[in-house]
């Protein structure tokens, strides 16, 4: 696996949230025309990281998306199954535009716990190529959705076929180191999982789709689009080698998101969880949030069940309401928990984990009608169902030539 420092930053803004053992961010999704972007890159704009996982031949880089904390990624509020709808990520290339190009991909987890099974690898869309020198989002909606398994944890990300001309040419992608490292990082609280060699590892990579490479922590600059409502844990950290996360909502990734040092783990860190929840069609409405220490249910709960004419799930076992937000035009809302010093003082090192979901209502009819949700704690899921067709996936330059993750634009059908 290599790294590369970039010589520019990608900037961003957060998300968060709450508590300091493992915390996650369950995505209730509705099979509404409305897609939105889960938020993976919300608040890692800060990053000066690149990564492939080799420079002597190809690369498979995929991001593991852990069930244990993403109960229902993708999850199809009529029970037809998980799905996607499309993948965006960010690439930069350093010269000779055209030499390389990438595709996004997806595996299933194997027999193994924490490792992709290689026998299930899915390329998901047609080679998609870097028009120029520098950074670019490339945004892809499939022809149809992409099913993801109902169990263990799903593995998504980009492919590069070729060999670049050289380490410092060719394409790289975009990531988020969560080590003591030189440039920037984003290190996790206590509740980072250190009990294997693979539990602390977000991304893995292959160059023969028979072997796995093990990166240390990070994770790509890669995110699902999902239908309907998403959401993601977040937090707001007072890093300053991540000085993205600094600001409401904070960072989403797969470190201080989920696991929030709330008092003092790495030196001098006071963390603020939240939880981010987007759905281009509620534009203007009230979200509720909820939370519980009480895990995740086995069995999702169709909000349909409750309230026809609802879409997304209830994760919880149980909960109680922390309060509400109205969306802004984009349809993004968030909540941040501040912390006093005896919550700190309590939550520091306990171990305790805290789910949390969102629930926004469309203001139609009786206000109980029409819920989307987006919780904390998701699952991931393997086994594709469907091979989608890619619609022309364009890479869009942004100018200058830097990233924006967590800064979007309403779009329609698309995320925030």
């Amino acid at each position: 696996m290599h790294t590369h420092r970039a010589l520019s930053r990608i900037r961003s803004a957060g998300s968060q949230i709450l508590c300091q053992s493992m915390l996650a961010a369950c995505v209730l999704l509705p099979t509404l025309p409305a897609q939105n972007d889960m938020g993976l890159e919300t608040g890692g704009g800060s990053t000066n990281w690149l990564t492939r996982t080799s420079t002597a031949s190809g690369s498979v880089c995929l991001n593991r998306w852990d069930h244990d904390e993403y109960r229902a990624l993708g999850y199809d509020h009529d029970n037809s199954g998980k799905w996607l709808t499309g993948l965006t990520c960010f690439t930069y290339d350093f010269e000779n535009p055209g030499v390389e190009a990438f595709a996004f991909a997806a595996a299933n987890q194997g027999p193994s716990p924490d490792l992709p099974l290689w026998a299930s690898y899915v390329v998901l869309t047609a080679p998609i190529p870097q028009p120029a020198v520098g950074t670019f989002e490339a945004r892809v909606n499939f022809g149809e959705p992409f099913g993801l398994a109902e169990t263990g944890d799903s593995f998504i990300g980009c492919e590069i076929a070729a060999r670049p001309p050289s380490e410092a040419t060719g394409m790289w992608f975009w990531c988020v180191r969560s080590e003591v490292v030189a440039g920037t990082s984003d290190l996790g609280g206590p509740a980072v999982d250190t009990s294997t060699p693979t539990s602390d590892t977000y991304l893995y990579g292959s160059i023969d789709l028979a072997t796995t490479v093990l990166f240390s922590r990070r994770y790509l600059m890669c995110d699902p689009i999902v239908h309907g409502a998403a959401g993601m844990a977040t937090t707001i950290t007072n890093q300053s080698t991540m000085p993205s996360s600094n600001t409401a909502p904070g960072i989403a990734g797969f470190y201080s998101g989920l696991h929030p040092d709330v008092n003092g783990f790495n030196a001098g860190r006071a963390d603020t969880p939240g939880y981010r929840y987007a759905d281009t069609s509620m534009a203007g409405q009230p979200v509720l949030f909820l939370i519980s220490f009480n895990g995740l249910r086995t069995n999702l709960l169709a909000l349909n069940s409750i309230f026809p004419g609802s879409t997304g799930a209830y994760c919880l076992n149980d909960s109680m309401l922390l309060g509400v937000v109205s969306a802004n035009g984009s349809g993004v809302a968030h909540l941040n928990l501040p912390l006093d010093a005896s919550a700190r003082s309590i939550l520091g090192g306990s171990g305790l984990a805290a789910q949390m979901t969102a629930i926004g209502f469309d203001g139609t009819g009786s206000a109980a009608r029409r819920a989307r949700t987006s919780s904390t704690e998701p699952e991931s899921r393997g086994l594709p169902r469907r091979r989608p067709r890619a619609r022309s996936p364009s890479p869009r330059r942004r100018e200058p030539a830097r990233p924006r993750p967590g800064v979007r634009r309403p779009r329609g059908s698309a995320g925030p």
